[in-house]
């Protein structure tokens, strides 16, 4: 009798022993996830400060150089977009109509003649030089005015050889207290229109 009661213990001993050998063998792959996890929320942290640090050293950069070159900014940044796309310039007395045409176009006269109060007339005269091997011709048609209504009267330089010079004089009524914003012009080139758009005008003298 004692020794079954001794083998029962023994064998009791045994599975305890192996329940409990199992045990940390089963926990195991706890224990390495929680490990990943760990190096991913470091990882985490460290992508993040870095981020944060890179941000304030551009930051500081670019106060500094602001400080320091002051001109350097919009020689790199906007300032260069805003030069390769230049604006309308408008046009006054001395300057050319249309610059984009291989003939020259140079306005000589720009006025509002008569009663500022009243009706007047606006005169644009333009002196063209045909610098060119063929035959061009200048037209100018509709003047448009600040409230954005227009009046139509055409007048045509007629055909100018090449080498030669000539000139069209415009004229047009304008409605009380209008004042000219633009004229649409026309060039010709050997019988071909190469320009046909508003040409923006300079506030022009009024001659009583």
């Amino acid at each position: 009798m004692p020794s079954d009661q001794s083998h029962d213990k023994a064998e009791s001993t045994t599975a305890a022993d192996q329940s409990g050998a199992a045990q940390p063998r089963a926990s195991q792959p706890d224990d390495a996830d929680e490990i990943d996890r760990r190096k991913l929320i470091r990882w985490i942290a460290g992508l993040a400060f870095g981020l944060a640090f890179l941000l304030e050293l551009y930051t500081f950069r670019s106060l500094l150089v602001s400080q320091l070159f002051p001109g350097e900014d919009s020689e790199n940044g906007s300032g260069a977009t805003e030069t390769e796309t230049p604006t309308e310039e408008t046009v006054g007395v001395g300057d050319e109509l249309l610059p984009e045409t291989d003939a020259t176009e140079t306005v000589v006269t720009s006025e509002v003649r008569g009663d500022p109060g009243g009706e007047g007339t606006y005169v644009l005269r333009v002196e063209i030089e045909n610098t060119t091997d063929v035959t061009v011709q200048l037209h100018l048609t509709t003047l448009r005015f600040r409230n954005e209504t227009t009046v139509e009267s055409v007048s045509s330089s007629g055909p100018i050889a090449a080498g030669e010079a000539g000139e069209v004089t415009g004229a047009w009524t304008l409605p009380n207290e209008s004042m000219p914003d633009a004229v649409k012009t026309i060039a010709l080139r050997d019988g071909e229109t190469v320009v046909e758009r508003f040409v923006d005008l300079q506030r022009p003298p009024i001659r009583g």
